[in-house]
């Protein structure tokens, strides 16, 4: 599989690569090899900026947790453990800068929130105006949402519905027990 691990060092733009990749990249980076670092950083960038944008309610602020989260992230390789997928503690180192910013501005208010995906395109691609109007308010009842949360709330709300997650690896995360549902207990 070295042409998929090649494939993602090449490009300039970041790559979704698959866990075995990104794993290995992880290992080698681990290991001191300046490229696979900077291939697994591009690799991942995208999502750690959505999660810390989601998170931080701001792309600008989230811009600002990524590159601390990079940094966090070069200087945790040494206690990276390679046997574990590295998208979760990415995830983690991410999620833990994005919190540290908040922290560090507390006085700002949630400005941007994920848009909403609108289903029906006119013909040239863009958003009709039925869908745009549905994605506003989408986004309006999101963002009103997400401003009565906790940050820890927003954070597992973020990270489970919009990001995907698993319950557990949420948990894990934001260093909580996973409580059954109401709905299996």
């Amino acid at each position: 599989m070295e042409d998929a691990l090649d494939m993602v060092i090449t490009p300039d733009r970041p790559v979704a690569a698959p866990p075995d990749v990104l794993s290995r990249l992880a290992g080698r980076a681990r290991d001191g090899d300046r490229q696979a670092l900077d291939s697994l950083l591009r690799a991942c960038s995208d999502d750690l900026l959505r999660v810390c944008t989601r998170l931080l309610g701001d792309r600008e602020d989230g811009k600002e947790a990524v590159q601390e989260a990079f940094v966090r992230i070069c200087r945790g390789l040494p206690s990276y453990d390679p046997r574990r997928p590295p998208r979760p503690w990415l995830m983690q180192v991410a999620a833990r800068a994005a919190r540290d910013c908040r922290r560090r501005r507390t006085s700002r208010l949630l400005r941007v929130v994920p848009s909403a995906v609108a289903s029906d395109r006119l013909a040239d691609g863009r958003v009709g105006p039925e869908s745009a109007a549905s994605a506003r308010q989408a986004r309006s009842s999101l963002k009103a949402g997400l401003a009565i949360l906790t940050p820890r709330e927003r954070d597992a709300f973020v990270l489970r519905e919009l990001e995907g997650m698993d319950t557990a690896a949420v948990a894990r995360l934001l260093g909580c027990r996973q409580r059954p549902s109401a709905a299996t207990a």
